[in-house]
């Protein structure tokens, strides 16, 4: 039987599916999923790019080629840096330590006076970069693994947000009530549709800095006996590791009735000020 050869991985460019993969971990924080929500393609596909090492489709390496501060040299070749910003081109863009209310143009008293640079494509005045702080709320979140000094591009005109009903885990700028008082606070926002069983529609928003991670949170339901009836009651928990045993043991939050859950806060579609159009690693890798 006639030996059948081995297939390269990345039809004879290795190099290039690696660079992507690099891009994917300082621009998106290693998070495929958002990174193929982003630019546009399967995460099956990114998939098989990033940690398989298969060549890269041509639709994969156009958008990466528009992409905003990807250099093209380093993406090709692997000449210079990863990010165009990193060798002197593009246009500056102001940062932000804060969220803020409204376009950078209006706001400049909130401004930190730092620039970094965009390429000219993905311009808009409407637009900053948020740089996240030590001890933001969002880097509680396993799933956005964003570290300190890592910068989001934030786009505050309300025109070209996306439609209520296509808000699904969009990183955003909301108004929000903290004890009686109206705050400006970066949160992942979903649309949930609604129905019967969950209750009417609404937005809701994760800003991070609930008591547990929504993204932790269990849910199991058991009959119990009420008033010579019987209903279904939700117990909350959470798996966590036993310092003693080191087996993961159920940690119970707390028992709902079997009704829409509210845990997240929600808000309304008016009271996004800004949505992130992406980010950029600038932090160290970490050890």
């Amino acid at each position: 039987m006639a030996k059948v050869p081995n297939r390269r991985k990345s039809g004879g460019s290795p190099e290039l599916s690696s660079r992507i993969a690099q891009l994917c971990s300082c621009m998106w924080g290693g998070n495929k999923a958002r990174m193929a929500k982003d630019i546009g393609v399967s995460q099956a596909v990114l998939w098989k790019v990033v940690e398989g090492g298969q060549a890269p489709p041509g639709k994969l390496i156009e958008v990466l080629a528009r992409w905003p501060s990807v250099n093209l040299p380093w993406l090709f070749r692997g000449e210079g840096k990863l990010n165009e910003a990193d060798s002197g081109q593009g246009i500056p863009i102001p940062i932000a330590k804060q969220i803020l209310p409204g376009p950078p143009d209006n706001h400049q008293m909130n401004l930190s006076g730092e620039m970094f640079s965009l390429t000219a494509n993905f311009f808009r005045p409407t637009r900053y970069w948020h740089e996240i702080q030590p001890g933001d709320p969002v880097l509680r979140s396993s799933g956005l693994r964003l570290r300190v000094r890592d910068l989001l591009l934030m786009e505050t005109d309300p025109r070209v947000f996306p439609d209520k009903e296509r808000l699904d885990d969009e990183l955003c700028g909301v108004n929000i009530v903290v004890n009686r008082a109206q705050k400006l606070k970066l949160g992942l926002v979903h649309y949930k549709p609604g129905n019967e069983e969950s209750g009417p529609a609404r937005i809701e928003v994760d800003t991070f800095d609930l008591g547990v991670d929504p993204s932790e949170v269990r849910r199991k339901v058991t009959s119990v006996e009420f008033r010579g009836g019987v209903r279904n009651v939700e117990t909350l928990y959470r798996l966590e590791r036993s310092p003693t045993t080191g087996k993961l043991v159920e940690i119970e939050l707390g028992q709902l009735d079997l009704q829409p859950n509210l845990l997240l806060p929600t808000i309304a579609y008016e009271d996004i000020v800004c949505v992130c159009v992406f980010m950029v690693r600038r932090s160290p890798a970490e050890n």
